[in-house]
Formats: C-alpha cells, structure tokens, sequence
C-alpha cells in the first residue's frame, strides 16, 4: 500500500540558485552580522547558513543571497554590495560562486534525504506525516479486508451493476462495523449511492453503543492522549465514523471525499485510482487541505491487481 501525502509533502527537488561564498571560522561573527541586517533571506529559514568546506582549515561556506535579487546579477556586483554595507567584511569573503539549494522545506524523511545533500537544512519528523501501516501484518490485513469486498463485488454483480464496495472498520476492535457496495446503478436508486456513501449511511443507521466513542484511539497512529486534546476528541466522536477505517475497492470522488471529511474518519485504504475524479490522491487530495477542519490518512494499491481483476477492464471512470 502507497502513503497518500500532500503535494507539498512528496514534491521533488526543486533548486534554487543561491550565491554562496567562503569564509574564515573566525570571521562567521561579523559575517552573520551583516547578512541578517541587509540580508535575512527569511524565505529560506528551512536551510542552515553555514556549511563545512573539506579543506583542512576549516573554510566555512556562507549562504549570500538568491542570485536574482536585485543588483546582485554577478559575483561582482556580491562583493560591491558587501562592500557598501560594510567595507572590512568584503574582503573576508572569497570565491563567490553560484550553488542550487532547495527552495522548500522538507516535510518526510524522504524529501530531507533527498533535499539536504545539495545544501544543509533544518529538519524535525512530524509524527503526523509518519507512515503509521507499514508492517507485513498491516498489509495482510487489509488485505484480508479488501477480498472480502472482492466477494461483496461478484454477489452484488448478479443483481446490479455495482462499481464497487467498501466497509466501515474499528481497528481497535478489529471488526468490521457495516459494509455496503455501489447502488448508483440500481433502477429507482439516487445517483449519489456510492459505496463511499453507502457506508456512511449503514454507519449512521447502527446503535451509538456500536461506534467508538470519545475514550477510543486509533492503534494506527491517528489520535492519541499526547497529541490530541480530551475535548477534542468529544467533538469528535459525535460525528458518525470517528476513529473508524474505511475501507474502499476504489478510490472516493470529491463528493464521496468531503462525506468522509464530514464523518471524521480516521483514514481511508483503497485499492484502485479514480484518475478524473478521485478524492484522495488523483484529482484532489481532500484528506490533506489545510483549509479544511479535519485531516484523515490514506493509502492506495491495497490488492489492486485483484480489484481490476474482478470489476474487469479499468478504462472508464467509474464515478461519473
């Protein structure tokens, strides 16, 4: 299964093209002097002002400025203007170069090990951006989960139409608390009876002694004691699938997303994209919007090639 993270949190590395020159160690005091009052770069804070050279010295490279900041287009015009602001410091500097350094902050593990070699930076895992399912019997369990949809499919399928099911999950409990499939396609039936929906709806019809309550948290890393307030988690729990798993056989659409949102669930795991419409990866990834009052995780590909096995050929979309 594949972690669904925003766009800022897996975008590549993108190289902004910095002036950077070389200092004495003893110099770095009058050097950050003059830099942070005529040249924060406040828009890089993410990166380390100073790097170690491999001389034996001791040399220190020194972060100057991006290169298209006003009269600063050459190495040149660097030492002049250092020269203005402070005519003893100039001098200290040496072999004013050009040097590619991330332009943004990194966000994952991943992005830092990939940011960090062209230039140092600060860094500090989030635990919220942390993969919380990737042990083997993570994956055999949805796994497990997911081919009982894949059953939910062919029954559904010798009376209707169905794109596909999903189920309602309390990973603390390891039960599965309701579980529907696609209706859009039955005659009579409203075109929104997604299984997305469909499931929300068995959800809200099911005793509120059958729901996780405010005391509940997700053994998958979702909420807990230290990261989530008690009051916090009341409001929550008032809404229909808080702290629950949904389990999907192919990716939400917006709509499908946002009543997700809405239900305050924990995380949805899906097994197979919705390029045009999909919710949570493909067109959108509502689970991530900062605008928005919730976030949930999501993973995508669980048994995917048994899902596209059973429902048959991939090439339409299947929400519109």
């Amino acid at each position: 299964m594949e972690f669904v993270l925003s766009d800022e949190e897996s975008r590549p590395f993108d190289a902004l093209d910095m002036w950077v020159g070389d200092i004495a160690p003893n110099d770095t005091k009058a050097f950050l002097t003059v830099l942070n009052k005529y040249l924060p770069i406040r828009e890089l804070a993410h990166l380390k002002r100073l790097r170690k050279t491999n001389d034996d010295v001791g040399t220190l490279s020194i972060l100057l400025a991006p290169i298209n900041t006003t009269d600063l287009g050459t190495a040149e015009a660097v030492v002049a203007k250092l020269t203005e602001w402070n005519a003893a410091v100039a001098p200290l500097v040496s072999n004013v170069r050009v040097v590619g350094v991330s332009r943004w902050p990194a966000l994952t593990r991943d992005q830092f090990a990939a940011f960090s070699p062209a230039w140092p930076m600060y860094w500090r895992e989030s635990a919220a951006r942390k993969n919380p399912m990737t042990s083997a019997a993570d994956q055999l369990e949805y796994g497990e989960l997911m081919q009982g949809l894949i059953a939910d499919v062919v029954v559904a399928s010798s009376s209707h139409r169905p794109c596909g099911a999903g189920l309602a999950y309390n990973p603390n409990t390891r039960t599965v608390l309701a579980r529907s499939v696609d209706t859009r396609h039955v005659p009579g039936r409203p075109l929104i009876q997604h299984a997305a929906m469909n499931v929300i709806t068995a959800v809200a019809a099911l005793p509120r002694t059958k729901r996780p309550t405010a005391t509940d948290h997700l053994i998958h890393g979702g909420l807990d004691d230290a990261s989530v307030s008690r009051k916090r988690r009341s409001q929550d729990s008032q809404h229909l699938c808080s702290n629950l798993m949904v389990v999907l056989t192919h990716e939400p659409c917006i709509m499908c997303a946002m009543a997700l949102l809405h239900s305050r669930v924990a995380g949805v795991v899906y097994a197979v994209p919705s390029p045009a419409t999909g919710g949570l990866g493909s067109w959108a990834k509502v689970h991530t919007e900062r605008k928005l009052n919730h976030k949930f995780m999501a993973w995508r590909g669980c048994c995917e090639d048994e899902v596209r096995e059973q429902v048959g050929e991939m090439g339409i979309d299947w929400h519109y």
